[in-house]
């Protein structure tokens, strides 16, 4: 896995990095230092639920049904508009590139 992929779960709005380790955090919080560093914050902020959303958009049930994008194009106007759009971004790649086999 990539450093991109560790991001892309922790802005996953069910998934949050919360199954990640430690060390798969830091390398994705590095990766984001190194592209963008006035993102940190704003992940740190999303990481810790720092995050002033609308309470149905918090709700683990409106996460859980709502895909992905769709929950971050919601968010864009609540929160750093940069990072919605490196979500948008992460999230709306394949999940690999690798080819079946």
């Amino acid at each position: 896995m990539t450093p991109a992929h560790y991001l892309a779960n922790m802005l996953h709005p069910i998934y949050c990095g919360r199954n990640l380790h430690p060390e798969h955090i830091e390398t994705a919080q590095e990766y984001v230092l190194e592209e963008n560093p006035e993102l940190l914050p704003e992940l740190c902020r999303l990481q810790t639920d720092d995050i002033t959303l609308p309470m149905a958009l918090g709700h683990d049930a409106t996460r859980a049904k709502t895909k992905p994008i769709v929950w971050w194009k919601c968010i864009v106007s609540y929160e750093s508009h940069e990072l919605s759009s490196l979500a948008l971004k992460l999230l709306s790649l394949p999940a690999s590139a690798a080819p079946m086999e």
